[in-house]
């Protein structure tokens, strides 16, 4: 396959030739590269030279290299090597040619073929079990992370949130939310996510297959972890109701609920080939006290969001100036662009790392408010760090008043002391505070 040489890139790896840019994140640019030596096509992960100067964020990159080197299975995405070069470090993996699940799905507006969706569901339900039984939880199950090869087999990609269960080393906040917060489990919203939590996250991506809508959905994360917490799963439609019992089992509200591994879910979702359709009416049967369940479901949820403190992992908040960011960043570059203009560009992408990692006001220096200021600093009118620090005050509003519901005046008062400090005049802001 040939593939046009657009641009000439600021990144050299020995042995690689670098060929286009593939995408960007927060931490990372992947380009499609071919490895001189054995002749084919890769995809590098070059992690962003500018964040080198953060420890934690530097190990969660070389751990995610290293955690998904350690796993060979056909649905995940395998890692060749990790190595760094001139300061720089990088992940070189396989090239998968066939685009995301998000892409396919974004073909069809009623969802994919049922007898598709099953399948997908099997295949990603397999690497899962293979990866819980090395100890690694993803944590991070959605379409964007599902790869399609070329003849529509599903890969498992992006370990970079992923947990080792056999590791001391923690990366993360004890209680932080770590997820996107329309496929995230109940529990993992207050920070406690196990193998269970991937096969919720899993039930969310199956039901989107089957109807191309996600079953919780909300214009903000706090409104989506509520219904998460409480609400039933919507039924499907007619054509796939035989699978309503055995996605509910899937996205039970309490992990004991659950399937309590992969290839249980597995067993259960074959069982649609048989003769017995009585089977899949009862896979997924939940006790009569539902309701009761849910309520403290949703108390539970309200107090571990306030107790989320500052924190997101490619939430919402990330969402809303990434689409406009990604404008910037995906734009070939001028070579001849003024030195204020190119640094806004770099303050932007290190907004978009920080909204993606949680860091909205902490730690001091190195956040993404503080990124958003710097650009006001240069262009006092950016529409795009306005809107971001219009974003991060949203959020912090939300999570006081989550904080003065569940009765947590001290998080409250911390959460707002931030917030007054972005809108010294905010009236929502102001009345909140007359409640502490």
């Amino acid at each position: 396959m040939e593939f046009n040489r657009s641009m000439p890139f600021d990144i050299e790896i020995k042995g690689y030739e670098i060929i286009s840019e593939l995408g960007e994140g927060g931490m990372a640019t992947v380009y499609l590269a071919k490895q001189i030596s054995l002749n084919r096509h890769v995809a590098i992960k070059v992690f962003h030279s500018e964040l080198a100067k953060d420890a934690s964020i530097t190990q969660r990159f070389l751990d995610e290299g290293k955690m998904s080197g350690s796993l060979s299975h056909k649905n995940i995405l395998q890692i060749f090597d990790t190595s760094e070069s001139n300061g720089r470090y990088f992940i070189i993996m396989e090239y998968v040619q066939g685009g995301t699940l998000k892409e396919q799905m974004s073909k069809t507006k009623k969802g994919l073929d049922k007898l598709e969706a099953i399948s997908i569901a099997l295949h990603l339900a397999d690497a899962l079990s293979y990866a819980h039984k090395k100890g690694i939880i993803h944590r991070d199950i959605k379409p964007d992370n599902v790869l399609l090869r070329e003849g529509g087999s599903p890969v498992i990609s992006d370990f970079g949130i992923a947990k080792d269960l056999s590791s001391d080393t923690k990366l993360t906040q004890t209680g932080m939310f770590i997820g996107t917060p329309r496929y995230t489990s109940p529990e993992q919203f207050s920070g406690n996510a196990t193998a269970q939590s991937d096969l919720y996250s899993l039930g969310i991506l199956f039901f989107e297959m089957l109807t191309n809508k996600r079953p919780f959905d909300a214009n903000d994360p706090l409104a989506v972890a509520l219904k998460h917490a409480s609400d039933p799963l919507p039924k499907l439609p007619k054509e796939s109701q035989e699978l309503q019992p055995i996605l509910e089992k899937l996205c039970a509200k309490k992990p004991k609920d659950r399937y309590q591994d992969a290839a249980e879910f597995m067993d259960a979702l074959q069982t649609l080939s048989g003769p017995d359709p009585e089977k899949i009416r009862n896979a997924g049967k939940q006790k009569k006290n539902y309701k009761k369940r849910v309520i403290i479901a949703a108390g539970l949820v309200v107090v571990n969001i306030a107790a989320w403190g500052y924190y997101y992992f490619q939430s919402d908040v990330a969402d809303a100036t990434q689409a406009q960011t990604r404008q910037v960043f995906s734009a070939p570059q001028s070579s001849g662009i003024n030195p204020e203009q190119a640094k806004i560009q770099r303050l932007l992408k290190t907004a978009n790392l920080h909204l993606d990692l949680g860091s909205l006001v902490e730690p001091d220096g190195f956040n993404a408010h503080y990124a958003f200021t710097q650009i006001l600093d240069i262009d006092p009118n950016n529409a795009l760090a306005l809107a971001g620090i219009g974003q991060i005050s949203k959020v912090l509003t939300q999570q006081a008043e989550a904080a003065l519901d569940a009765n947590d005046t001290q998080l409250a008062e911390r959460l707002l002391t931030k917030a007054l400090e972005i809108s010294p005049n905010d009236q929502t802001l102001l009345r909140l505070k007359r409640r502490l």
